[in-house]
Parts: structure tokens; C-alpha cells; sequence
């Protein structure tokens, strides 16, 4: 397995020589990662959700991001999840968790107590009830605000709280922001079949509408692009154009100081059967936590 890891520069600050100076005490400085967030699923080795993953897996797999990534994204709360944000505290990230809201009550009921066990605990900086369960059908706009109003009073203002919808649900659900303290929209232009050249303008624009219209702090939950798979439409899932994607986007992102996750971190073997031909395509890294080829450039600083 290749595992990499930015180099922390350290600076040590040395006092004169004189008898009656006092030496001044040595400082460290660690560079700031250059890539605010990725998409962070744990099922990398043939599981899938439902299953537990092992710490020392966990572990290992943020190993290869430390330094590289400053925030990571869980897309759900219990089963495999759930360790993932008290590990990814504890190494340094800043963490965003999801409980889904899927209409199982059974799982909304798990989901939902170990994401107030993150709070509760301060494993998490960001709380996000439900993944475009809207857009899904899982639950009506109505019946989503109501839950996030109810999840607001257990908060009760120690964290943000939102949910994720793609950029058109924030549209056409206006109400729904007035539910939330930040917009967290998926902009996809892979997944609306955009060519590449067409991409970065997508985004773009439909960050622009977002935030001229829900005036609020508006952060990108996903946006991707597959690295196998050929032809979606218009777009093109192969090394080259996904490198080039990851790499446009990220310096898009920095330069409009957009706080933005990048789906996905590794690939997950488990997706290709259920959104086959990319569904196990959509890593930054492979499964195995190496780097695919032309990503280093999207981890390169502005």
C-alpha cells in the first residue's frame, strides 16, 4: 500500500548568545492543507453500508490525507461510520457528519442517536441531517424542515446544522433554507452528463444562483467526476479528464475561497454495483490509498 503524507516544515526560532539574553522558545508551523475537503467512505475492502469497519483500517486510510486534506465529509452516522468522526477529530480534521434520513425509521433512529453522540462529544464541526432525501422522495420538504427544527433544539447552538440537496432542490425548496445556518448543495455536472469543457462553467454558475438566491453561506457537500467508465452523455469518465476536472475545480475553489468536498477520497468497490460502469471509479485515490494519476495537481497550492 502506498501511503504519502505532506512533510510538516518545522521552524525553530534561536535566542543570541548574549549571557543575559533569554533564548527565544522554538515554534513549529505546519503548513495549511491545500484542499479544504473530500467525501470520506469507509468501504474500501469488498463491505459495504451495514457493515463495520475496523478502526486500524480508518486509521490508515486518513493517514493518507492528513496534511493534504483540511476537512472530511462521513456520508452517514452509524454502522461503518460510525467511528469515523471521533478517529478524524482526534487526528486533526475538522469533521462533517450526516445522519440519513432514509423512511426506514429503524435506521433514522441509529443514525440519528450516534450523530447526537458526535455532537454531544464535539467529534464534529458540522451536523447534516439527511443526503438529499428530497430529491430521493425519502421525505417531503415539509417533513425534512420540521425534523431539522426539532434536531435545532437538542443542538441548541453548538454547532451548524444543514442538510444536502443538489443545487436544483435548493431552488425549487426555497423554504427550506430558512431550516438550516449554511446551504450544502451537490453541483454535478458529471452526473448532468456536462462534457468537461462546460463543467467548471456549470458550477460555477449554479454556485452564483445559490447564493444570490437562499442568501446564505452556500458549501459544495459534492461534486465529482469518474475516473473509468467512458462516455455519460456528454461527459467522459477516464484519467485524464477526471485529473483535469479535480484539478480545475479545486483551483476554482480556492481562488473564490468556496468551501467545498470532493466526492470521493478512495475508491469504493461497493458503488460500482450499484451505479455501475463508475460507480468504484470515483476516487481521488484508489481503494488501496494511492494517488491516481494526474491528482497530485489538484493538491499542488495556489
Amino acid at each position: 500500500m502506498a501511503l504519502s503524507t505532506l512533510a510538516i516544515v518545522i521552524l525553530s526560532a534561536c535566542g543570541t548568545t548574549s549571557p543575559t539574553s533569554v533564548a527565544s522558545p522554538a515554534t513549529s508551523t505546519t503548513p495549511t492543507p491545500p484542499v479544504f475537503g473530500l467525501d470520506y467512505g469507509p468501504y474500501t475492502v469488498g463491505d459495504g453500508p451495514g457493515d463495520m469497519v475496523p478502526d486500524s483500517r480508518v486509521e490508515q486510510l486518513l493517514t493518507v490525507l492528513k496534511g493534504k486534506v483540511r476537512w472530511i465529509k462521513v456520508p452517514g452516522a452509524s454502522a461503518g461510520n460510525t467511528n469515523v468522526p471521533r478517529i478524524a477529530h482526534g487526528m486533526g480534521f475538522k469533521v462533517v457528519a450526516t445522519a440519513y434520513i432514509t423512511g426506514d425509521p429503524k435506521v433514522e433512529e441509529a443514525e440519528l442517536k450516534q450523530l447526537k453522540i458526535d455532537i454531544d462529544n464535539k467529534w464534529i464541526d458540522v451536523a447534516v441531517l439527511g443526503s438529499e432525501s428530497i430529491w430521493v422522495k425519502a421525505k417531503t420538504a415539509p417533513d425534512l424542515e420540521a425534523e431539522l427544527d426539532h434536531l435545532r433544539t437538542y443542538i441548541h447552538g453548538r454547532l451548524p446544522l444543514t442538510t444536502v440537496e443538489p443545487n436544483v432542490v435548493w431552488i425549487q425548496h426555497p423554504d427550506l433554507v430558512q431550516h438550516v445556518d449554511l446551504v450544502m448543495a451537490n453541483i454535478t455536472p458529471f452526473s448532468y452528463q456536462k462534457p468537461f469543457n462546460e463543467a467548471l462553467s456549470y458550477v460555477n454558475t449554479s454556485y452564483a444562483e445559490l447564493v444570490n438566491k437562499t442568501h446564505k453561506e452556500v458549501w459544495i457537500g459534492e461534486t465529482e467526476w469518474a475516473t473509468q467508465g467512458g462516455l455519460f452523455g456528454q461527459a467522459l469518465a477516464n484519467p485524464e479528464t477526471a485529473a483535469n476536472y479535480f484539478t480545475a475545480i479545486e483551483k476554482w475553489s480556492r481562488g473564490n475561497k468556496v468551501k467545498m468536498f470532493y466526492f470521493e477520497a478512495f475508491d469504493e468497490p461497493w458503488l460500482g454495483k450499484l451505479e455501475p460502469p463508475f460507480g468504484d471509479h470515483w476516487g481521488v485515490f484508489t481503494k488501496d490509498g494511492s494517488l491516481k494519476e494526474g491528482m497530485d495537481r489538484g493538491f499542488s497550492p495556489p
